[in-house]
């Protein structure tokens, strides 16, 4: 469980319902092993002993050497966020869309209307990653012929166009794509 006082998110105790919730809880329990593990080095890399970090943060002594020592208890994230200031480190979290069925259900059958108008001969592939080592984002489909490709997202509602364009922008960008197909739902 990671939890903070003002700020509780749950991650033991969640009920096992899905292979997504345990992939979930793998992957943030390894990731937050992993901050806690550049914090620890950063901390003593750079000389610091624990109460010279509690002295800075106000976060006791011994939370910080409980959070050195994570195995899987609890963890306040904003204690470990003022223990990564104080070390010189920034803790971020980031969140990426992973395939939730129900969410992508209208985007499927909207893909699936688009892949019937275009020429059989093309290449079609779905959720085709950004190929970058650890980024779990994804196109919705690409299209491809002999020298070219094009990734295509498909949008079944459009709420938040500015974010959308920031969104696709970003992606194209990372990717290292000049063109994307914005597919949008005739509704």
């Amino acid at each position: 469980m990671i939890a903070s006082e003002a700020h509780a998110v749950t991650i033991r105790g969640v009920p096992r319902r899905s292979e997504p919730i345990d992939r979930a809880t793998r992957r943030i329990e390894r990731d937050v092993r992993i901050a806690i593990e550049e914090i620890s080095a950063g901390r003593r890399s750079a000389g610091l002993s624990l109460r010279a970090v509690a002295t800075a943060t106000g976060v006791s002594k011994s939370a910080i050497d409980r959070l050195e020592s994570y195995r899987g208890a609890t963890i306040d994230l904003v204690a470990m966020a003022a223990v990564a200031a104080a070390t010189g480190y920034d803790l971020r979290l980031q969140v990426y869309p992973a395939g939730d069925p129900i969410r992508d259900a209208g985007q499927q059958r909207l893909l699936a209307r688009f892949r019937a108008l275009i020429h059989p001969g093309l290449g079609w592939r779905t959720e085709v990653t950004l190929g970058i080592d650890g980024d779990l984002r994804a196109w919705d489909a690409e299209i491809s012929g002999a020298t070219w490709r094009r990734p295509i997202d498909a949008e079944t509602v459009l709420d938040d166009i500015q974010a959308l364009e920031r969104r696709l922008e970003r992606k194209r960008r990372d990717a290292g794509v000049d063109h994307v197909i914005l597919l949008v739902s005739d509704t």
